[in-house]
């Protein structure tokens, strides 16, 4: 009678709070790097996933902030806990205002923009025993004013993950269903946050800890389907991707090594060229004192055929990031930071294919909040700065960029091409891409909230079409629970 007892009282005092109150959230540990421009490290997420952006409040449940939703909630705000089960709520709202002038750098053209846009996450979770627990995460994206009137509904609503964990054993985890997969800066692999659809993927991960400081996450995901033709063998068709992501963490030195490989040899019949491609990488992290470095170094291998192309061509790239950042102990904390990044591009004589392609990143913040160059084709140095006063995080980046060769396309954030390659002299030739000054300020309002404001002011170069300066602006107020 006693544990009916509480088990009713912990019920009745989640409804309670669910209603109208709010629990602390403190983090378990740090992250062993800082995200995109920011010179502190950002706390892994607690027990219901909970981390941060530089932008504020955010949500991480995998790879390198790996969390498996099997394990029982403490008790605490929207949770409802018993002695072998618990049950919980997590909240998620963004509204966010863009704007942008100028993309195109060509006044005369008037290709200005200006959005506001919400994103409102509610999220189901359940484990029992510490060894089964599934997550249903619901999401609505849209721009104000998508419905046209107040009268008709247009579904904007999806599932943005869904999925089953499982302990199968002690240092053996599994997951099963669509789920976000982030490791390291999100250089290769993101959740793609700041988009407010965010990206997830379909597939089964799993993760092997044969020691505290060491994991193996191996994992499977279904890139795309393709329509089997009728009449023919059963095959596997469609795109898939493989990968194993080793992270070992002694102390005050991180090494990350990893495998990625993409098998879509169907994609000629699609918007997009056909390829199997195998990416290897290190990634490694050292502290001393307040000085932080980070590098990582990327081989890719593998054959491509365009749409139009008759033949495959063979693949050789490379790509690799630097970065330091030193952080003064003083009580704004202030810091500085420089940062080279590479990616190799163009055609070799005999006809190898030596662009890298940056997979599926969260390629905002990495080479400019503008989005306008991404992590291919791309030679890029950063100066950086920032502090924090009172509680608020301030802080400036200064970049230059160039194309690594001349005879490639200019590649965005997104990894699409920007501006074509163009050949002889003339505007849009050169390989000087031009620089971009970012300045971004984060308010934290609340534990669960935060107000964050950023610009950034784009001058282009020798190898842009236009001469005319881009600005981009935005401001979002981010809530979660």
């Amino acid at each position: 009678m006693v544990d009916a007892a509480r088990r009713r009282g912990r019920v009745s005092a989640w409804a309670l709070l669910a209603l109208g109150g709010t629990a602390p959230l403190t983090a378990m540990d740090t992250a062993q790097a800082a995200p995109p421009g920011v010179g502190t490290p950002a706390p892994l997420p607690t027990d219901d996933g909970r981390g941060d952006t530089p932008w504020g409040p955010g949500r991480q449940r995998s790879g390198e902030h790996f969390r498996s939703v099997a394990r029982l909630l403490k008790p605490g705000a929207f949770r409802a806990t018993g002695d072998d089960w618990s049950l919980g709520i997590t909240l998620q709202l963004i509204e966010r205002t863009e704007a942008r002038w100028d993309r195109d750098f060509n006044l005369d053209r008037g290709d200005d923009s200006l959005g506001i846009d919400q994103r409102a996450r509610l999220g189901l979770q359940a484990a029992w025993a510490d060894r089964f627990g599934i997550l249903l995460e619901f999401q609505d994206v849209r721009p104000w004013g998508a419905e046209g009137t107040t009268a008709r509904t247009v579904p904007l609503t999806g599932m943005h993950q869904a999925f089953a964990d499982l302990w199968i054993c002690p240092g053996f985890e599994v997951r099963v269903g669509r789920q976000e997969l982030a490791y390291g800066e999100e250089r290769l692999l993101g959740g793609l946050d700041w988009s407010q659809h965010g990206r997830a993927f379909d597939g089964a991960f799993g993760r092997i800890s044969p020691d505290t400081r060491l994991t193996i996450d191996l994992f499977g995901l279904r890139l795309a389907e393709q329509v089997q033709p009728k009449g023919e063998p059963v095959r596997i068709t469609g795109a898939w991707m493989t990968g194993v992501y080793g992270r070992w963490r002694p102390g005050a030195f991180d090494l990350d090594l990893y495998t990625l490989y993409i098998n879509d040899p169907d994609a000629r019949t699609q918007p997009r060229p056909s390829q199997t491609l195998l990416t290897v990488g290190a990634r490694g992290v050292g502290r001393l004192g307040g000085l932080t470095v980070t590098g990582e170094a990327v081989g890719q291998y593998g054959r491509t055929r365009a749409n139009d192309a008759a033949d495959p061509q063979t693949v050789q790239a490379f790509a690799a990031a630097l970065r330091a950042v030193y952080a003064f102990d003083a009580k704004i904390r202030p810091y500085l930071g420089a940062e080279v990044t590479h990616a190799s591009g163009g055609q070799g004589d005999d006809g190898t294919d030596h662009t890298f392609r940056q997979l599926f990143p969260t390629g905002h913040g990495h080479l400019g909040y503008a989005d306008l160059v991404g992590w291919q084709n791309v030679q890029a140095i950063k100066a950086s700065g920032g502090l924090h006063p009172l509680g608020m995080h301030l802080w400036l980046d200064v970049w230059h960029f160039r194309k690594a060769s001349r005879d490639d396309a200019w590649y965005d954030a997104s990894g699409t091409v920007f501006q074509p390659r163009r050949v002889g002299s003339g505007p849009g030739t050169g390989r000087d891409l031009g620089n971009e000054v970012d300045l971004s300020l984060t308010i934290p309002l609340h534990e669960a909230a935060a107000l964050a404001l950023g610009y950034a002011l784009f001058l282009p170069g020798g190898a842009a079409l236009g001469d005319d300066p881009s600005h981009w602006a935005f401001g979002s107020l981010r809530t979660q629970f």
